[in-house]
């Protein structure tokens, strides 16, 4: 066998693997969670060390893997320019946006500041986002729900948070651009879910995320209404509703035969902000024993954070991310 020529390199080994960012929903769920208990604490007497630990939880899970995040672009596994084009990127500051309401509690300057500051950047990624895809077209099969996320939820996610900071106007903008972003980037979502080739089956979990606009849209709305129901919240509760029932009837067709990948943590974040928001519906709407039902609804989206991160310890190592 030759020697390589003088200035030829010789490869040390296989090229680092990308790290995959939508390990970030791991973080996304539990902080969800972790407002959902929040909500629970004055409106159901919830202790307010559950909602405490779930925020600890998240903030560790996303300390983790932006330090892992950070080696990969060192070594060159990821480019930061390719992240920013994908939909988990944004989960960073949507991460920060619900910890800093948990914050807001005991450190309300800070919590004012680290609220501003994400939803600043979660406003710009979706911006870059839908400007990208108006100069650089996408092709519609490589669109799916999970976009739902940073551009429609993440705007329903930063309203309540403004809400509560004290930036009402800022806050109503925020609605305002998420009902803009869901008639918009929903249709396109829709007509490609209906008309072209099926999702693959690691990204069936991704469904999940149908409910996650109407849920994240309803706790903004009651948030900014002072905690009162009114007709908008009806609204709401019903399209709620309306895809809860679609996700049971995907239950035994896809999620039952979804492989194991990071995929799995898509059901936390809608199932937490779901709850969130039938919790404060519960507590405005005239229906007799309401706290049975809002503690039920509860324990049933803690149990499906639990039964997914019980199926992500038994899947390693071979769970994988989500192509």
């Amino acid at each position: 066998m030759s020697a390589p020529a003088p200035g030829q390199g010789v490869p040390d080994g296989p090229a680092p693997r990308p790290f995959d960012l939508s390990a970030l929903a791991v973080a996304l769920g539990l902080s969800g969670l972790a407002g959902a208990w929040g909500s629970a604490v004055p409106l159901l007497g919830a202790p307010g060390w559950c909602a405490d630990l779930l925020a600890l939880a998240a903030l560790a899970a996303v300390l983790v893997i932006a330090v892992r995040y950070v080696r990969a672009l060192a070594c060159g596994a990821n480019r930061f320019g390719d992240d920013l084009d994908g939909f988990a990127f944004s989960y960073f500051p949507l991460v920060g946006v619900l910890l800093g309401e948990r914050l807001y509690i005991r450190a309300p300057t800070a919590a004012f500041w680290l609220i501003i500051a994400c939803a600043l950047v979660v406003g710009l990624f979706g911006a870059r986002l839908v400007a990208r895809w108006c100069i650089r077209p996408v092709r519609v099969e490589s669109l799916h729900t999970g976009y739902f996320v940073p551009l429609i939820a993440g705007a329903f996610v930063t309203s309540p948070a403004l809400s509560l900071v004290g930036a009402r106007g800022p806050a109503m903008a925020e609605f305002g651009i998420g009902i803009m972003l869901w008639v918009m980037i929903g249709a396109v979502v829709t007509v490609r879910l209906w008309t072209r080739e099926p999702l693959p089956p690691s990204q069936w979990p991704l469904l999940a995320i149908l409910v996650a606009p109407p849920a994240t849209a309803g706790t903004a709305w009651v948030t900014m209404n002072g905690g009162r129901g009114d007709a908008v919240v009806e609204i709401l509760v019903g399209i709620t509703a309306l895809f809860i029932v679609v996700e049971l009837f995907l239950v035994p067709g896809c999620y039952l035969r979804a492989p194991a990948t990071t995929a799995m943590w898509s059901f936390t974040f809608p199932s937490a902000a779901t709850a969130n928001f039938l919790v404060r519906w519960l507590a405005t709407a005239p229906l007799g024993p309401w706290r049975p039902a809002a503690w039920a609804v509860l324990a049933l989206a803690t149990a499906v954070v639990v039964a997914v991160a019980g199926l992500t310890v038994r899947a390693l190592p071979g769970a994988r991310p989500v192509p």
